[in-house]
């Protein structure tokens, strides 16, 4: 709702402010807002809340497009005066057509903004300025519309009362809105640099802006940032320079009632609830609806802007101390939408003179009902599924999903589409509403025989919204095929080895089709992978399933593969999957071994026990894993340990054998310290005065394995790029190092350790030390006395100098000596005249450059010198 003229305080703030200022003050807040005409053509409309009384009256404003310097006069469509002779609503409306895809900044500056806004010291003369975002992208998609904003931008409130306001945001296009509060802005956008906002400030992402509290009476301006999103991607933006008076009176507004804020409903539910608002100090409160389509800025009473089956909100028309309103909504098809309806109540406290309001949010979100009579027929090793097509024609694709065995899962409350935490994978997507069908073939692969596959289905609309997932239904494929149960290593070795190989007979195969005789044909290959198979044998019966005689065989160096073809006479019924050994192998660690091994079948193998021969030729459990890798540890280098590995698993469709127990072939090896140490930690500090750094590390074996025993020791000097290798220290509880004689201190050092087989760390973390140059002059010198003694002008002893650029002068300023070389070493002559210099007071500057660590760098010395000569 408008701002009430029956607000005392607050009209007789606005009389007393506005009659500081006849002339310039003028614009108090506004917007910029556009809709899609038709292709690249749009329609702006700038909305702006004005003074009436000033003469700065626009009856049109100049717009900037964002484009080409191109600037147009927009005129204005509607005058609305909201208070008499304080505010007048101005509503400037025109066609554009933009050049083509490009973010456009669309902007009006105005130069009268009104007077005394207290965050806005000098807001008279601080320009009025709005823009709007328009994203037209090159890639298609539906066109954006910006949000429409249905309460006006001007609201009071009063001082030590908490202020609430609410823009009641709709997006048109179901478009995702984001806010935040910004600086409002001057001069083509420019920051206004005496704003501010008071403390208290904040806004949440359902448009409920807070002031906690004001503490003081007068017109306060601030800027709301509102941005579209559209399936991740920024669309748009509108900004809304909004005015807040703050009179001084005592008022709170009224409450409405808790409620769920959070509804979830499927498309075809009536949704009904109540929403109530007192007042705490007895003030007759009117309850309307501002967001979501509901209501607009004349009348609180308005529905949805569906466009059809529309939600209506009817609160009482007689206002009381108590109110409550009736929220009612037969929702449809047309509805859903991957955001959320936001429905903002506002309630004012009209019987007062300042009147007050509060806001509540309802945040309704309206899902597809899920897919019904999903079936899954087997064909072949093919899936067929199908389901009916959607309750809702608007649908404009489907998701096939499958997982292997029943997921247990029933959606929750809300809960759309088919979680990943589900174990089911999306498989396909259909193209249609009406594509109510989909053929699995395992991408072309064919699925496995004696695993059962479980199906869900999503409705997904034009947004991307997903529906409730449909009811799972599972199914196996027909058992008219050979399915192997086992293919399991006997017997290791290079040249007798045995495999045991076993499966379960068909017992759903066509009779009539197919009478028989039947048989098998066996097939093996010398890997894992299915590739190359070569026929080795036959059975004349379905049941004869079991082939214990496959023998001659290397099953110390390749695994095998098998597949069993199902005959009836010459006619071939149908294939079995291939099913693979597990074939083991160890890679040695220090006093460990890794096992890892590979397998390929048709079943699922559930977990794996891992076997160690012990001295008695007989087998141990030494653990189980989960995954196809196992370290055993804690043995002894250099010895041989031979393993064997269990796999436990089975098909998850009734009829076969549970559990499946397969055993690979026996793989060997030794343990060998092949693993490098701890690195130490080092630490290192300069003497570097003695020119020398002293190291200290930690010893590894305290902390980590017990075999270091000896270090080296690595030094990066400053400018260099590679370590030096400079010593190696052993034992292992020698961790301190004197490194002398150095040139340049500065630098870094690292440290590693080695253990008895010659392993190496890697490096510790570097540790590093600058130089401490010094460099000083005396003040005080006596050439030409021929006696010895401070004959040259010399610095005192320095260290880390590379280079100096000296020069002396006399007290009329003129250069009698200089050098670059540190050491000096002047006799006191002039450089021009070759005569010593008489005694007196020379001055000097002197740029000394030093070696530090990272390089040379420079500082100047100034100062005088006293000569004492004999001349």
């Amino acid at each position: 709702m408008f701002l009430k003229v029956r607000n005392i305080s607050i009209l007789l703030l606005f009389i007393l402010l506005s009659s500081f200022s006849l002339f310039a003050t003028h614009n108090r807040a506004g917007e910029i807002t556009y809709t899609h005409v038709s292709e690249l053509r749009y329609k702006v409309t700038v909305t702006t809340y004005t003074d009436p009384t000033s003469p700065a009256d626009r009856p049109e404003l100049e717009i900037d497009w964002g484009h080409n310097n191109k600037t147009d006069t927009i005129p204005r469509v509607l005058i609305v005066g909201i208070i008499p002779n304080l505010i007048q609503k101005n509503v400037y409306e025109m066609e554009h057509i933009f050049p083509g895809p490009f973010t456009y900044k669309i902007s009006v500056t105005d130069p009268n903004r009104v007077a005394s806004v207290v965050n806005m010291p000098g807001s008279v003369d601080i320009p009025f300025y709005l823009e709007t975002e328009l994203v037209i992208t090159p890639f298609g998609g539906a066109p954006n519309n910006s949000p429409v904003l249905h309460n006006p931008p001007i609201d009071n409130g009063c001082v030590f009362v908490p202020f609430q306001h609410n823009p009641g945001a709709v997006d048109p296009d179901g478009d995702l809105l984001v806010y935040s509060l910004i600086d409002c802005r001057g001069y083509k956008g420019n920051v206004i640099q005496s704003f501010s906002y008071p403390a208290g400030f904040a806004i949440d992402q359902d448009g409920n802006l807070t002031w906690n509290v004001p503490v003081q009476q007068g017109f306060y301006n601030i800027a709301i940032l509102i941005k579209e999103y559209r399936n991740g991607k920024f669309i748009g933006s509108v900004v809304r320079d909004m005015q807040i008076i703050i009179g001084n009176c005592s008022n709170f507004p009224p409450v409405i009632s808790s409620l769920n804020n959070e509804l979830c409903v499927e498309a075809g539910t009536f949704l009904q609830f109540n929403v109530t608002a007192n007042d705490p100090e007895g003030d007759n409160v009117l309850l309307t609806a501002i967001t979501g389509g509901i209501g607009n800025e004349n009348n609180g009473n308005n529905p949805f802007m569906a466009p059809s089956s529309p939600a209506v909100f009817n609160a009482s028309g007689i206002p009381a101390p108590s109110v409550t309103g009736q929220f009612l909504w037969q929702t449809e098809c047309s509805h859903v939408k991957k955001q959320q309806y936001k429905a903002t109540f506002k309630a004012e406290d009209i019987g007062s003179p300042n009147t007050m309001a509060s806001y509540y949010t309802v945040k309704i979100l309206v899902v597809g009902p899920k897919p019904k009579n999903l079936t899954v027929t087997p064909q072949a090793t093919n899936m067929h599924i199908k389901w009916n097509k959607s309750e809702c024609n608007n649908v404009v694709k489907y998701k096939v999903y499958r997982r292997e065995g029943p997921s247990g899962w029933s959606p929750a409350y809300c809960e759309t589409g088919v979680p990943s935490y589900t174990g089911f994978q999306l498989i396909a997507t259909t193209t249609s509403f009406a594509d109510t069908s989909f053929t699995d073939t395992n991408n072309g692969i064919g699925l496995i025989h004696g695993r059962e596959y479980c199906y869900r289905v999503v409705a997904v609309f034009p947004d991307e919204a997903e529906s409730y997932a449909s009811d799972e239904v599972c199914n196996t494929l027909i058992k008219d095929v050979a399915i192997i149960t086992h293919v399991s290593v006997d017997s290791t070795s290079t040249v007798n080895g045995r495999i045991y190989l076993d499966w379960s007979k068909p017992t759903e195969h066509n009779t009539i089709l197919y009478p028989g005789p039947y048989k098998y044909l066996i097939y093996r290959a010398a890997n894992n992978t299915g590739a190359a198979f070569a026929l080795i044998d036959s059975t004349m019966s379905i049941n004869d399933t079991i082939y214990t005689i496959d023998t001659l065989l290397n099953t110390v160096g390749t695994p095998y593969s098998y597949r069993v073809d199902f005959y009836s006479g010459f006619d071939l019924v149908g294939k079995s999957n291939y099913a693979s050994s597990i074939y083991a192998g160890t890679s040695p660690g220090d006093e460990k071994l890794h096992i890892v091994w590979t397998e390929n079948t048709p079943w699922i193998n559930t977990y794996y026990v891992i076997y160690r021969r012990n001295q008695n030729m007989g087998w141990d459990s030494v653990g189980t894993s989960l995954t196809q890798n196992f370290t055993d540890s804690h043995l002894v280098n250099g010895l041989n340990y031979c393993y064997r590995v269990k796999s436990v698993g089975g098909y998850n469709s009734a009829g076969i054998t549970y559990p499946l127990i397969n055993y690979s072939q026996i793989a060997c090896g030794i343990p060998y310290d092949n693993e490098p140490p701890c690195p130490p930690k080092l630490t290192v500090t300069s003497a570097c005065e003695k020119f020398e750094n002293i190291l200290s590390w930690t010893n590894p074996n305290h902390y980590c394995a017990d075999d270091v025993e000896k270090y080296n020791i690595y030094f990066l000097p400053a400018r260099e790029t590679d370590f030096r290798f400079v010593t190696s220290l052993s034992p292992a509880s020698d961790t301190i190092f004197f490194h002398t004689n150095l040139s340049s201190a500065a630098g870094c050092y690292v440290v590693t350790a080695l253990d008895s087989t010659g392993n190496e760390s890697v490096f510790s973390d570097s540790s590093c030390v600058d130089n401490c140059p010094v460099y000083e002059l005396p003040n005080v010198f006596s050439p030409g006395n021929n006696d010895g003694k401070n004959d040259l002008y010399v610095p005192f002893p320095y260290r880390y100098v590379e280079a100096i650029n000296l020069k002396i002068y006399n007290r009329w300023g003129k250069l009698v000596f200089e050098t670059t070389h540190p050491d000096i070493n002047w006799d006191g002559t002039d450089k021009d005249s070759g005569n010593l210099c008489s005694s007196g007071v020379y001055y000097y500057v002197c740029t000394v450059y030093e070696e530090r660590f990272n390089g040379i760098t420079s500082r100047v010395l100034k100062g005088n010198i006293q000569i004492f000569c004999s001349k």
